[in-house]
């Protein structure tokens, strides 16, 4: 599995990091985590062919991690694909994808190929050929419900877990409080940890809890947060690739 970081930025602007997205190759497969805005340029300007997406995956909808979607299924379209795109969005958001979309004259009764939306749940194991993804409920958003409810939606946000092989797992916070909504997970190989909204400190308790030895931040906002993570620490830039397992871990 090889991950590229196509957004490492933050909800605030930065010269030198897009927001929010990665991209991971699996086997014969491809994904989208997180589309911010500029995630349809960064994937060609990284060669990575945006027709090729097997699913997107969206941890919430603010518009760092969303921002992009619009466009990205719009080049998709002038570029003639024709398989079907499954885009996962949280739960409280999904009855609401078809007319989110059709603000920007995006009608996929009328496209070249199918959009289908699945809802996001707590817990729920997302299976493909190459691919495993269970997402997880991280309170990011829940400050916000009463004023979500006001409109008809939800605020759910998501953390991802994910694998080809169990023994190599990588966990994506995405926005997080804190860690407690992730402190039941299971072994993780790579921690792809955002860095905005909780601290170094906070990394490094929970890597040393789940007895993580590789760490990398995601969400990086500006200045660079203060502080010294044990353990084998990376700060990631846009264009960075990660293969998952290292090969100098294979025996």
């Amino acid at each position: 599995m090889i991950l590229t970081a196509l957004g490492t930025g933050s909800g605030m602007i930065d010269p030198n990091r897009h927001f929010s997205a990665f991209h991971v190759r699996s086997g014969d497969s491809n994904f989208l985590i997180d589309a911010g805005e500029g995630v349809t340029r960064q994937l060609v300007r990284y060669r990575l062919d945006p027709k090729t997406l097997s699913a997107v995956f969206i941890s919430h909808s603010h518009a760092d991690h969303m921002g992009g979607l619009p466009m990205l299924l719009q080049c998709m379209h002038l570029d003639g694909r024709k398989e079907k795109l499954i885009v996962c969005v949280p739960s409280g958001i999904c009855s609401q994808m078809t007319l989110f979309l059709g603000l920007f004259q995006i009608y996929p009764a009328r496209w070249s190929f199918p959009i289908l939306f699945h809802p996001l749940e707590h817990g729920a194991v997302l299976e493909y050929s190459d691919l495993n993804l269970t997402a997880l409920r991280n309170g990011h958003l829940d400050s916000l419900s009463v004023s979500a409810r006001s409109l008809g939606i939800g605020s759910d946000a998501y953390s991802f877990h994910f694998y080809e092989h169990p023994d190599y797992s990588v966990l994506y916070t995405s926005d997080i409080p804190s860690f407690s909504h992730l402190e039941k997970t299971g072994d993780i190989y790579l921690l792809l940890a955002e860095t905005t909204h909780i601290t170094i400190e906070d990394i490094d308790r929970f890597a040393g809890l789940k007895g993580i030895d590789r760490t990398a931040a995601v969400h990086i906002p500006r200045p660079k947060p203060r502080g010294n993570v044990q353990g084998s620490f990376r700060w990631l830039k846009d264009g960075d690739t990660l293969q998952i397992p290292d090969p100098r871990d294979i025996r």
